[in-house]
């Protein structure tokens, strides 16, 4: 995806009640799945293996409802976050009664800056991601199901901004756009949070609104900021909190080191720094242990590292790191 001029472009704010039409019951969820933008594949997670960075912003309360959309909708949401935070995984949830037969549904993640929402037209591109291949409902057509995702950034990447709003913080926003549904007339879509106060989700989560903008059929490589594109902003007006799912998590160490590995052999007192400690580790359990934590390091991952069995290769792997120093900044 590429960053291209901005051009700002003045649109009137509407605020229409949200349509009941569109807020449709989740009939299940088939588990969570994880996008390595690196190399372009889908994993199944069905345990976190290793230890990853601190969650930095979350609105993660699911009611069992979504915001159902047809092919093209971008819907965009925004918070709060300190300014230039380093973030290396994306989360987000989707549902669709879109068949599996069909084919794959594309959707396209993107991260702005300077944006507190309700056609706010300061906002930045920092991010964007296009994940081509997530599959479609294997329950009926009148049933929704759908995933949670984790998308591993590949190169983490900063988010700053400006206060717009004057809480000293960055107001961010996240939008989703649902580019490609493979079942005609079917629908994908965000979960939503489940209450209408705020004072109850995340303290990690400040600055939510109960609403979000909507754009629809947005094209990013020749307006990456939707300048044009808005149509409106919309809110539930109560129960349940228009605040989509969604989360931002730190590399688990937040510099790259000089090796470029953010510290992943930092088995042995998670410092973020390869060190003795971590050697010693691997060397207690080398030819024995078969876990991340005792030394299986290599092939490096961020949630399914090593392959059952710590060897040269996981020593080699740590020597190659040895000495790094991903804390932040770097001495």
């Amino acid at each position: 995806m590429k960053r291209l001029l901005i051009v700002a472009a003045i649109a009137v704010i509407v605020a229409p009640a949200f349509a009941g039409s569109d807020l449709l019951p989740i009939t299940g969820n088939n588990g969570v799945m994880r996008y390595d933008v690196a190399t372009g594949t889908v994993t199944p997670i069905t345990e976190q293996t290793r230890r990853v960075g601190a969650t930095l912003w979350a609105a993660t309360e699911s009611t069992g409802y979504f915001t159902g959309r047809y092919q093209g909708d971008c819907l965009l949401d925004w918070g709060d976050i300190a300014n230039n935070v380093t973030i290396g995984t994306l989360g987000f949830s989707e549902f669709t009664n879109s068949q599996a037969s069909a084919g794959h549904n594309t959707i396209i993640i993107v991260v702005y800056a300077n944006d507190n929402g309700w056609n706010s037209i300061t906002k930045n591109f920092i991010a964007g991601f296009e994940i081509a291949n997530i599959p479609g409902s294997t329950a009926p057509v009148n049933e929704y199901w759908g995933w949670q995702w984790r998308v591993t950034a590949g190169t983490p990447f900063v988010l700053a901004g400006v206060d717009l709003d004057g809480d000293t913080l960055t107001d961010f926003s996240y939008a989703q756009n649902y580019a490609t549904i493979r079942t005609t007339n079917a629908r994908m879509g965000p979960g939503i949070n489940g209450t209408a106060d705020p004072n109850v989700i995340p303290p990690s989560c400040p600055g939510i609104e109960n609403g979000f903008d909507r754009y629809p059929n947005p094209d990013f490589d020749t307006e990456p900021n939707m300048d044009t594109k808005y149509l409106g902003s919309y809110w539930f007006g109560g129960n349940p909190f228009a605040q989509f799912f969604w989360e931002m998590i730190a590399p688990g160490c937040p510099n790259a080191g000089a090796h470029f590995k953010y510290c992943a052999a930092d088995i042995g007192n998670y410092n973020c720094i390869v060190d003795l400690s971590d050697l010693a580790q691997l060397l207690a359990h080398y030819g024995v242990g078969t876990t991340y934590a005792e030394g299986d390091i290599y092939p490096p991952d961020d949630f399914f590292p090593g392959d059952g069995v710590i060897d040269l290769q996981d020593l080699a792997e740590m020597l190659g790191q040895y000495g790094d120093n991903c804390n932040w900044p770097q001495p």
